[in-house]
C-alpha cells in the first residue's frame, strides 16, 4: 500500500484550524492488519521512549510495538 496526501487551506480549502487525520488513521489501520512485514518512509516520522518506563510517545511508533508483541507471541 502507498499512502501519498498533500492537502491544505491553500490547497483544498480546509479551514485555518482543521485537523486531517485521514493519513494518521489509515497508517494504524496498515500497521494492525500487516501481515508479513512494515516499510514505513516519511521524514517527518521520528519518536522516542520517556523514562525507564518506555512509554512511546508517538502514536504510529507505539502501534508497530505493538504490532511486533503480537507477531512474536504468535511467532
Amino acid at each position: 500500500c502507498q499512502i501519498l496526501r498533500s492537502a491544505a487551506s491553500w490547497s483544498i480549502g480546509y479551514e485555518p484550524n482543521h485537523c486531517e487525520r485521514s493519513v494518521h488513521t489509515a497508517y494504524l489501520e496498515l500497521i494492525r492488519s500487516a501481515k508479513k512485514f512494515i516499510y514505513i518512509e516519511n521524514q517527518f516520522f521520528i519518536s522516542m521512549t520517556t523514562d525507564s518506563m518506555h512509554i512511546i510517545n508517538n502514536e504510529i511508533a507505539n502501534e508497530i510495538y505493538k504490532r511486533i508483541e503480537v507477531a512474536v507471541k504468535n511467532k
